[in-house]
Parts: C-alpha cells; structure tokens; sequence
C-alpha cells in the first residue's frame, strides 16, 4: 500500500472517533470538572499505548514529548474546555477544527513549502469550517478567541508531534506525551478546587470509551497518518470533523441540518480533495508504530 494512502487510511480512522467526542461526551453525568475529564482519558489513552511503545533513550526526547503533552493535554484542551463556559459546544468544536490553518502557518513558519494548491485548499476547508457555525452563531467573543487559541495550540502540537511519531513511532509519541501531560494536570486539579478522582458508574463507560477510543486509539492513528504526509495534506483532512460530527449529531440527537451546514459540508469536501489530489510527493521514510 502506498504510504499517502496509508496515511489517509490512519486519518480516516481519527475522525471518525473524533467526531463522536460531543456525542460521547453529551452523555457524561454533570458535575464533572473539565480539567479532569482531560486529565483522565489522556493519561488513560497513555496507558493504553504503552504496551506499543519504546521508551525514549535521550533526555531530550523525554523533555521534549513532555513539552507535547503540556501543549497537548494541559494548553490546548485546558483552552478547549475553558472556551464551553462562554461559547456553545457546537461553536467551540466547530472553530477548534481550523486547527489544519494553524499547522500550515507553522510548517510555513518553519521553512517547510506549501503547494499552492495545499494553500488553496486549507482556505476552501476553512471557508466550509465557517459556513457549518452558521450566521448567528459565533456570538459574544472570549469563547471564540479562546477556542481559536486551542485550535492554534493544537496546530503546533500537530506539526512537532509528526516530527517525533517520524522518528520514535506514533504510540512511542503519544503514549509518553499522554502519560506526562495528564499526570501534569491531575497535580494541577487542586488548584483549581477539582477533586482528584470523579468517576462513578454514571460514567465510567463513557469516559472509557473517550479514553481508549478518542484519545489513544485515535491520537495514535493521528499521528501515524501525520507522519505518512506532508503537514498541509494530512492535517486538511481535520476539516472533515465539523461535517461528520454535524451528520451524526443529526442522526443521533435530533439536531437539526441547515441548508448552510450542507454547504459547508459540500466546501469542506472540496477543500480536502483539493489538498488530497496533488503529486505525490517524497515523505520521510517513518519508523514503524
């Protein structure tokens, strides 16, 4: 199988998880603090990987996976969470899923070179992202700012991460970041006044399908799928979450389709085939997961 397919294979499979997080986590019994929510399925994802992972020999792979789980676990979905006090759920994740932007303006940034159609492409994506949020309802604007924040954040971690998953392996990277980054933030709930452990048996199967599926499973296969393609081609496909959590929250919560949200889907669609349809193009070889 040729590595750009494999890796849209591996993309493919992220999403899907990914666009039942609102769904999944919709059902969660009330009271959970966020912090911890991340904290667990993280740290839980890492323990999952664990067993397919090998442990780093340098110090400044540790330091460095360290530094992705801070950016991760702690910034990113710190800055996700914290965005669902101020703006929908709806709107946090549909602007969250412009992070592909993000890790285009960093690849840019650092020296990597963007095809013309990969900028065009990242740009139909975005304009889809838009038309899904709809007219009305990016209202107020701390949530939106801070939910374009984690998009930003999680755009870096993307590109750094497919540096380390080239060189270590996809479940090496994520395994250890998850470990460090959770552990970081179960230290960080008293803090915030969040008591250390919330599950009950209202929602453990939820948080343990977010932990194991969401998040190892599918980090994992993000990832891997980074690592098989170049940064513009692999993260576009991240647009496709917006338009299959939108399908699915129709089809499994009642919500319902708008004529805008149908157009973004058709957008988006475009944008990645826009992206995906290039030349082949060289990609480093990977170690195996």
């Amino acid at each position: 199988m040729q590595k750009k397919t494999e890796g849209y294979l591996w993309l493919a499979v992220t999403i899907l998880f990914f666009s039942t997080y609102e769904i999944v986590g919709s059902t969660l019994a009330s009271g959970m603090h966020p912090l911890f929510v991340s904290a667990f399925r993280f740290t839980l994802g890492g323990l999952v990987l664990l067993p397919f992972a090998k442990l780093p020999k340098a110090s400044s792979d540790w330091w460095g996976l360290f530094g992705l789980g801070i950016l991760n676990v702690a910034i990113a979905m710190g800055l996700l969470q914290l965005s669902l006090s101020y703006a929908q759920a709806s709107v946090a994740a549909i602007l969250f899923s412009t992070n592909p932007l993000f890790v285009g303006i960093v690849a840019a940034m650092a020296g990597d070179k963007l095809a013309p159609r990969d900028i065009l492409g990242l740009c139909i994506g975005f304009v889809g992202v838009l038309l899904i949020a709809g007219p009305a309802s990016l209202e107020g604007w701390v949530g939106p700012i801070l939910a374009l924040a984690s998009a930003a954040v999680f755009g870096l971690y993307s590109y750094l991460g497919r540096g380390y998953a080239q060189r270590l392996g996809s479940a090496t990277a994520n395994s250890i970041s998850f470990i460090l980054g959770g552990a970081l933030v179960f230290l960080l709930l008293p803090l915030f006044g969040a008591p250390m452990w919330q599950i009950t048996t209202a929602n453990l199967l939820p948080m343990l399908y977010l932990g194991i599926f969401v998040t190892g499973l599918a980090y994992f296969a993000y990832l891997r799928g980074l690592s098989l393609l170049t940064p513009a081609a692999g993260s576009a496909t991240f647009f496709a979450k917006p338009a299959l959590a939108t399908i699915l929250a129709w089809a499994f919560l009642g919500e319902p389709l708008s004529w805008w949200k149908w157009a973004g889907i058709a957008v988006i669609i475009l944008g990645m085939l826009q992206t995906m349809g290039g030349k082949k193009e060289k990609i480093q070889s990977t170690k195996s997961a």
